[in-house]
């Protein structure tokens, strides 16, 4: 599995296996604090947390490596 996460022009690019947690606590704080909350509600999108393991992540700005690590 690869994910990837964009922030203007850093991004993280992820390969390896991501398991889903599910858990009430940190959904109750997403619906008091997120500004973006009316429009998961709307669209009826879950909120997940995940944990990353048995592979390798990499920041990048653009096309340079900035830094990369074994999980």
């Amino acid at each position: 599995m690869e994910i990837l996460s964009v922030d203007g022009m850093d991004f993280l690019r992820y390969d390896g296996i991501a398991t889903v947690v599910e858990d009430e606590v940190i959904e109750e704080m997403f619906r008091e604090k997120s500004p973006v909350k009316d429009r998961y509600e709307k669209n009826g999108w879950k909120r997940g947390i995940f944990y990353l393991e048995n592979g390798h992540a990499e920041f990048r700005r653009i096309m340079d490596l900035v830094e990369k690590f074994d999980v």
